[in-house]
């Protein structure tokens, strides 16, 4: 039977949210004048790469109940703040 895990439910609820106030931060043409162009490319990154956590974190709400090795489901969210934190440096 699936559990619901209200902890990564409101996990996923941030991350959403984050993702919509990135796009909003630049699809708002006035914002635009205030951000460095260094910036607004680091977030054109980070905007593509999230939805790679809210996808991985989207599959966390409802888990089974076993007791299998979840070791192996951080690797995703890692490699992709790995990611973004080495394009943000970068940029």
């Amino acid at each position: 039977m699936k559990k619901f895990n209200v902890n990564e439910f409101v996990s996923l609820l941030i991350l959403i949210l984050l993702e919509m106030e990135i796009g909003l931060m630049l699809f708002i043409k006035d914002n635009n004048a205030h951000i460095e162009l260094e910036s607004i490319r680091g977030l054109y990154i980070v905007f593509l790469l999230i939805p790679i956590l809210i996808y991985v974190q989207f599959l966390k709400v409802f888990t089974f109940n076993s007791r299998k090795d979840n070791s192996n489901n951080f690797l995703p969210i890692v490699l992709t703040l790995f990611v973004i934190a080495v394009f943000l440096v970068v940029a």
